[in-house]
């Protein structure tokens, strides 16, 4: 093995690596004649595929009542739109770069209307429907009406799969029309908040509810609710449109699910709440299997209808919307309402420490990020996160990282000093308790070009019998040396980085390189180790070679084993580019 010489900052540093956002909006500080306002909705054939050809002379899109002429249209495919199924190779490294988004998609279980055992066939849809994601989509997970899960985007799927298989049902016997009612209230505050909280996404959202019913206005009136000192709950119309209107100003397309198979009638409640936000049809839990693998294939694409806005468009005023394709077998699925929202501050005006605190995306400077997982101090975690500009051309002249947990709270963050901005490569440290989190690295250029990149990272240390693991952190060898890199293409070899905590005796390790996370190793190397000035901390590091593989993502996987004790494992992506 080449003698390689690890820089300081792998000693002081290594190595440590929904929330809700997705409507039709305004750009700017107000709605003023001849700004942008675009209109997203999903057009399917006959059989369930995104129609790839519309063109806008097909399609017709009235405002409050009012015609309202298309000025281009645009068809975007999501990048996690085709299902990759369990085996996919995740991403290399979070980016921002055209393309790179997948779906965002919500889930929200009403368990109050569950009935016991009726979360077997629950979870065996929703189990489906997580199988067909692909590597950059992101799930999230909420019970109502009190929910006990909150589980956000930055969780990840196996987190969401956890928590389906502790779901039970939980409806109690004949509850009272005003027991109904309120839990109505609390189902439906649960759907609205987050959406409202959230502001204007870049791309749509997908949520997905599931209840066996909901209160609708016409029944809290017949059993005396909705007048005054009436009944402890009102549910009224605008109960129903707010949902609407919060779903319309994140770009939020919502599926209802009626989850209880044993009830024949149908929930006027349920209609109402999918009426105001898709004017689609309830959809019921028997045959929701198949209902669920279609909005796979729906939300794989969709379009961009854009308009230019005139004197009758108010921020922040809900407006109702038609559209119509006028192609035979097309059918669209679109929200009810346009939001004209006053718009936040152009994103090259934000500083990277603003852009730790938004949801949305920022994608006027391209930027890439991975962060890595090792130990630290007083039980806590050290994040190393590296970043750069996907063009190497261009100057990075600020930037920070942020640690966002599954609440969306951000627990974690630290700002690069001048020192690490001299490279084109940006290393920034930071430190969070054990957990997991969304990373984001965000970062403006000389020009003023702001551009943040998310990535999901698991900050804790995996267990190989009594030693612990933290994260492999994948480097090429250059002037003898470890370099740190996002991406490889002319190295012979890349270096494996893997950091052992314990009383260390016989240890057997490997690493291996496989096309895919449970795949056949295409090469596989025995790591040579050292010691440290921690006297149980231990360094494993293992030169890979990858001239022979062709371009594509591959899985590095660490092996890591005491004389008689269970196999520890890590993995980590990396992308080789073509020549």
């Amino acid at each position: 093995m080449t003698r390689l010489i690890f820089r300081s900052l792998l000693v002081v540093a290594v190595v440590s690596v929904p929330l809700w956002t997705g409507g039709a909006r305004v750009r700017g500080a107000a709605a003023q004649g001849g700004a942008a306002i675009t209109v997203d909705f999903q057009a399917v054939s006959a059989d369930g595929q995104p129609v790839a050809d519309l063109k806008p002379d097909e399609v017709s899109l009235r405002v409050a009542g009012r015609a309202r002429p298309i000025r281009s249209l645009q068809l975007v495919r999501v990048a996690g739109g085709a299902a990759a199924g369990p085996a996919a190779v995740p991403s290399p490294f979070g980016t921002n770069a055209a393309g790179s988004d997948g779906r965002q998609v919500a889930i929200i279980v009403e368990d109050a209307t569950l009935r016991v055992g009726g979360e077997v066939p629950l979870r065996a849809a929703v189990g489906a429907f997580l199988d067909g994601l692909g590597p950059t989509d992101r799930v999230a997970f909420s019970l109502a009406p009190h929910d006990t899960a909150a589980i956000g985007f930055a969780a990840g799927v196996a987190r969401v799969r956890e928590a389906l298989g502790r779901m039970q049902g939980r409806a109690g016997p004949s509850p009272t029309a005003d027991e109904e009612a309120c839990r109505t209230r609390d189902t439906l505050a649960l759907v609205r908040n987050p959406l409202a909280a959230l502001g204007g996404g870049e791309t749509p959202m997908t949520v997905l509810f599931f209840s066996s019913s909901l209160t609708a206005p016409a029944a809290a009136r017949a059993a005396g609710m909705g007048q005054s000192g009436a009944g402890q709950c009102d549910i009224t119309a605008q109960s129903y449109q707010g949902i609407g209107a919060a779903a319309a100003a994140v770009r939020a397309q919502m599926y209802v699910v009626q989850q209880d198979d044993t009830v024949a009638r149908r929930s006027e409640g349920l209609e109402n709440l999918a009426g105001a936000t898709s004017g689609g049809q309830v959809v019921r839990l028997a045959g929701a299997t198949g209902a669920l693998a279609r909005v796979l294939v729906e939300t794989s694409a969709y379009y961009v209808a854009t308009l230019d806005s005139d004197s009758s468009d108010r921020a922040n005023q809900a407006q109702r919307i038609e559209l119509r394709v006028t192609r035979s077998g097309v059918t669209t699925r679109a929200r009810q309402e346009l939001v004209v929202t006053s718009g936040a501050r152009p994103a090259a005006r934000l500083t990277p420490q603003q852009m730790l605190r938004e949801a949305r995306a920022f994608r006027d400077l391209p930027v890439r990020a991975v962060a890595y997982a090792s130990r630290g101090a007083a039980g806590r975690m050290t994040v190393l996160v590296l970043g750069e500009s996907v063009d190497p051309a261009t100057k990075i002249t600020a930037a920070a990282v942020g640690l966002v947990d599954a609440a969306g709270k951000l627990v974690g963050q630290a700002t690069a000093a001048e020192k690490e901005l001299a490279g084109s490569l940006i290393i920034i440290p930071t430190s969070v308790a054990p957990g997991t989190y969304r990373m984001r690295f965000a970062a403006t250029d000389a020009t003023g070009r702001s551009g943040a990149a998310d990535y999901e990272v698991v900050a804790d240390l995996a267990p190989a019998g009594p030693l612990q693991l933290g994260g492999l952190l994948i480097g090429a060898i250059r002037n003898n040396s470890m370099a740190m890199a996002l991406q490889f293409r002319d190295e012979e070899k890349i270096v494996g980085y893997l950091e052992m905590y314990g009383k260390i005796t016989k240890v057997s390790a490997r690493m291996e390189v496989a096309a895919t996370p449970d795949g056949p190793a295409l090469t596989t190397v025995q790591p040579g180790g050292s010691g440290t000035s921690e006297a149980d901390k231990f360094i494993l590091t293992g030169e890979i070679p990858i001239a022979a593989l062709p371009p594509g993502d591959y899985i590095v996987r660490a092996f890591v084993s005491l004389e008689g004790q269970a196999e520890g494992k890590v993995v980590k992506t990396f992308r080789k580019l073509p020549k």
